[in-house]
């Protein structure tokens, strides 16, 4: 379901007793490669699901096919939604 799991410390200032980067940021990626179908909905459910249980920050489906470049998506509430600038996913 989730191939790969991104973090990185949280950066925006915490109330106290917390401090900036004692929390942090988790995204989950899904990897799709060649003819591979995205994910049905059902599976998107999970996604969701997997996502809310571990207070990630975005679920990410990246797709790629040899010789181009990958295209990345991220999950919305109902689909995926295409990811222009990867600089989105961490904020």
């Amino acid at each position: 379901m989730v191939d790969f799991i991104a973090i990185r410390r949280d950066q925006h200032l915490k109330k106290e007793p917390l401090m900036r980067g004692d929390l942090f940021e988790i995204i989950l990626f899904q990897v799709k490669g060649g003819s591979a179908p995205e994910p049905t909905e059902a599976e998107r459910i999970r996604l969701r699901k997997v996502r809310n249980y571990y207070k990630a920050k975005n679920v990410i489906l990246s797709s790629w096919q040899k010789g181009k470049k990958p295209k990345f998506k991220y999950l919305g509430k109902t689909d995926w939604m295409i990811l222009e600038n990867l600089d989105e996913i961490f904020k």
